[in-house]
């Protein structure tokens, strides 16, 4: 007999619509007081009943339950007030079966006699969950089709002309209803997607196709474009053949669609390390930065845990970081070590927030990870050649007060160990016996027993085949990086790996042609010892020797005091070139910006000790910078708000570096206030007036000077005339008058020029 015809009176849907709600893919009804006046198939289906037994009485509230009734009877009466108009919601059904389901509800309300009544359409939602991607793109669709308020309804007729449109479909194009009824639907469809339009309507009407789906921009009467996802079905209008047609705006999503691929894009396409996980700390995501970073591909990482990419020792750190993103806190900028692929060690920064779901229940955590095992190494070396400088300028010290060969030993020891933080040291002195012994005559540290149990000789002997014996024969330094792995090491072994010695150097004491002896310091890492830093501690140890030797010649004083400066000098000078060595658009800065501090300061009358210690500022006064990345220091653009903050640290790097070094002038302080202005302008303390020490003023002057004429990579040189300019118009503003006059007198009298 085929579906029952559904009644024209008004108590019913119009006969008009008739077709379009018993050939719709989800449930409709009729409801009036609570009674189901007309259910279609879809409805049917979705509960389990017949129509004629939903029909016999039954009310939409005994297809609800229990738990959520008040709720539907809420939402209903609300749809009748007119509140929640064009709104879905969800509840739990109930099937006639006794299973629930989620239903998820559109309603709107229609006059019947003198009565309102609702219009129901339903979707089972139940499987949302287990397909929640998919279902997003159909339920988008399946919306669009059913919430009259808000989903453009229309029909198109066999001649292509629109024969129908509600109230959204009208809001969408931007004219009135006269002006859209019986128009050719392509009148109001864009130029380029007419023919898609035309070919999707020709598949429908030949029966081709049941039904079509398609995205097609339509036109406004404005002129803009709306971006509009049709669903299309055959059905029957005013006895013709026709398309009933539902549309719904998607120009927004396609935009939000387009940011997130956009986005996507940016991800996997950065330099840093972006990794995905979830609650499991299993790997999710992981692009191309992470391939770079950590040398895993995306197919080896996905799916396994991250805990590979951490050191075992450092497994509880990962658990802690886990546990707290989980509970919904941020890691920002946390430096650790992490591990690559074939095993070696990295250290990274990592930034770790959690990945929260549509509701807000965090599900993973994304991470921001950032190799910066460049500037840890250079942190690293800026730190070990300043605790040489530290031991050096210490045991220069030393040396100018000993009095004795035996308070000297013990006194350098000391000071070694205590400034240089290594974990022991010890001096011993080359014997002319028959086993050529070497006399350890000072030491200090842990474990100094160990000189007790150990023999040592300088002989060409099972005894003086280790770093300290050939020393000694050699007259060069030795390193032992490891001493577990070094077969020269074998007679001491034992003892010093079981006092955490773990690599040392033996640095020969020379004077002249004769070797006085060794100096050995013993550190608990392997690979301890840097370029530097042996080239610092072999200054060292010639200062030593030259100690040594004129304690026992007796020499003048101050012989030692000049080459101690110059050692001291010599030291700066290492330090100095650490920058250099970063930044190649610098390079010779210091040199050139010391060059004419020095200058300036004769001519203002400067002694030759003051100039000294200016001098040894002007060398390191950029060496903060290399607590700087170099891409930054070496970027040809302008650089951001963020990284100009970064290179405006480097006076207090500089300054924090330079600060436990104690120097005879206020090496320190001069290289923080460098980039400080007489008016209170400059950084970082914004000092004004005499509150800047006159040293740094100079160095201000020289540093704007030297930096102008100098090419830079963000621009060329500017020359010594605009340089000049410059500093003479900051006069008694920014710089010192009495500088400035020094500075342009030496300028253009030619006593000061650029090579």
């Amino acid at each position: 007999m085929g579906a029952p015809m559904v009644p024209t009176d008004r108590r019913r849907p119009d006969s008009q619509f008739q077709a379009l709600v018993e050939h719709a893919q989800v449930g409709m009804a009729l409801i009036q007081e609570d009674r189901l006046l007309y259910v279609n198939p879809k409805y049917c289906e979705i509960f389990g009943y017949s129509r004629n037994e939903l029909l016999a009485g039954m009310t939409q509230l005994e297809l609800v339950a229990g738990s959520d009734r008040g709720f539907v009877a809420s939402n209903m009466a609300k749809l009748l007030g007119g509140a929640l108009s064009g709104a879905a919601f969800v509840f739990r059904g109930v099937r006639k079966d006794g299973a629930t389901i989620d239903v998820e509800a559109h309603g709107a309300v229609m006059k019947i006699g003198d009565g309102l009544a609702h219009i129901v359409s339903l979707m089972d939602v139940s499987d949302r969950q287990r397909a929640a991607e998919q279902m997003r793109e159909d339920a988008a669709q399946i919306r669009a089709l059913l919430e009259q308020p808000v989903a453009a309804i229309f029909v198109i007729k066999d001649d292509m002309t629109i024969g129908y449109e509600n109230r959204r479909f009208i809001e969408l194009l931007g004219y009135s209803s006269e002006e859209v009824i019986d128009q050719p639907l392509l009148d109001f469809v864009a130029e380029s997607s007419r023919e898609a339009v035309a070919s999707a309507a020709q598949q429908l009407f030949s029966g081709s196709a049941p039904t079509v789906q398609l995205v097609t921009a339509i036109k406004r009467k404005n002129g803009t474009l709306v971006d509009l996802l049709a669903h299309g079905t055959m059905a029957t209008f005013r006895g013709r053949p026709a398309i009933f047609g539902v549309g719904m705006d998607i120009t927004e999503r396609r935009r939000a669609e387009e940011a997130r691929a956009q986005l996507a894009a940016i991800v996997e396409s950065s330099h840093s390390a972006i990794i995905g996980g979830d609650r499991d700390g299993i790997c999710t995501a992981w692009n191309i930065g992470a391939e770079r970073v950590f040398g895993y591909g995306a197919r080896e990482m996905i799916g396994q845990p991250i805990a590979v990419l951490v050191p075992v020792d450092r497994h509880g750190e990962l658990g802690d970081q886990i546990a707290k993103v989980l509970s919904g806190g941020d890691i920002v900028n946390h430096e650790t070590v992490r591990v690559r692929k074939g095993g070696q060690t990295i250290d990274v920064s990592e930034t770790i927030s959690p990945i929260r779901d549509s509701s807000g229940r965090i599900v993973g955590a994304s991470a921001i990870v950032i190799d910066i095992s460049d500037r840890k190494r250079a942190e690293r070396a800026v730190l070990a050649t300043t605790r040489t400088i530290k031991t050096l300028t210490q045991a220069n010290q030393a040396l100018v007060r000993a009095a004795s060969e035996e308070g000297l030993f013990k006194e350098m020891c000391r000071v070694i160990v205590e400034f240089g933080g290594y974990r022991m040291a010890w001096i011993g002195l080359a014997q002319h016996d028959a086993d050529k012994t070497v006399l350890p005559v000072g030491y200090a540290g842990m474990e100094t027993d160990y000189l007790a149990l150990a023999k040592f000789s300088w002989a060409d002997n099972e005894h003086g085949e280790g770093p300290v014996g050939i020393a000694i024969r050699s007259r060069k330094v030795q390193v032992s990086q490891d001493i577990a792995g070094n077969p020269r090491m074998a007679a001491w072994q034992v003892e010093a790996l079981k006092r955490g010695y773990a690599s040392l150097i033996a640095l020969p004491l020379l004077d002249g042609e004769s070797v006085l002896g060794v100096l050995s310091l013993y550190e608990s890492k392997p690979n301890a010892f840097g370029s530097e830093e042996v080239q610092l501690l072999t200054e060292l140890a010639d200062d030593l020797s030259y100690g040594i030797a004129a304690l026992r010649a007796r020499t003048d004083r101050e012989e030692g005091l000049r080459r101690l400066e110059r050692a001291m000098e010599e030291t700066v000078q290492v330090v100095a070139s650490t920058v250099e060595m970063r930044d190649a658009y610098t390079a010779g800065h210091q040199r050139r910006v010391t060059k004419i501090a020095e200058a300036i300061a004769a001519e203002l009358g400067f002694s030759d000790d003051r100039i000294r210690g200016l001098r040894l500022a002007g060398l390191v006064h950029d060496l903060g910078k290399v607590k700087i990345p170099a891409e930054i220091l070496s970027k040809p653009g302008k650089l951001s708000p963020i990284e100009y903050e970064l290179i405006k640290s480097h006076s207090q790097a500089g300054y924090d570096i330079l600060k436990p070094v104690q120097f005879p002038w206020p090496i320190a302080d001069i290289v923080l206030q460098h980039h400080e202005r007489l008016d209170g302008s400059g950084y970082p303390k914004g000092l004004k007036g005499d509150a800047i020490l006159l040293e740094a003023r100079i160095l201000a002057v020289a540093d704007v000077v030297e930096s102008m004429v100098s090419h830079r990579p963000y621009r060329p040189a500017l020359g010594i005339d605009a340089a000049l300019a410059e500093i003479q118009a900051g006069s008694g503003t920014l710089y010192d008058p009495t500088v400035v006059g020094a500075c342009l007198r030496l300028f253009r009298a030619g006593h000061l020029t650029f090579e």
